[in-house]
């Protein structure tokens, strides 16, 4: 298997742990995907990684490295990808709605 699947498989396997509230797999599984993403010099598929890092802390209540993730995942995808383009829009949404819950949860 290429490492690009395997990568992508990794990234898959690790979202599916995470809706089995397997945290601790599905990051584990999501740090060794962008660490490939890294070596490959994949800065877009890099950036999908880190905001499914931050969709992954976020359902388990980690809202600051939810926070760090999805910020990360957007300085990522900025370079490479034009500020309509879904993946940076999924990025930015996803920010925004953990904003908005950090603000509602402070209130």
């Amino acid at each position: 298997m290429s490492t690009l699947n395997r990568m992508n498989e990794l990234n898959s396997e690790a979202m599916r742990a995470s809706n089995e509230g397997r945290k601790d797999d599905a990051l584990f599984k999501l740090v060794q995907a962008s660490r490939m993403a890294k070596a490959l010099v994949l800065p877009v598929q890099e950036a999908v990684i880190r905001n499914n890092m931050g969709i992954v802390h976020q359902a388990a209540g980690d809202l600051n490295e939810a926070r760090s993730c999805f910020r990360l995942a957007g300085r990522l995808a900025r370079e490479y990808v034009p500020g309509d383009h879904p993946v940076l829009k999924a990025i930015d949404g996803n920010l925004e709605k953990l904003e908005a819950a950090i603000r509602d949860q402070a209130a």
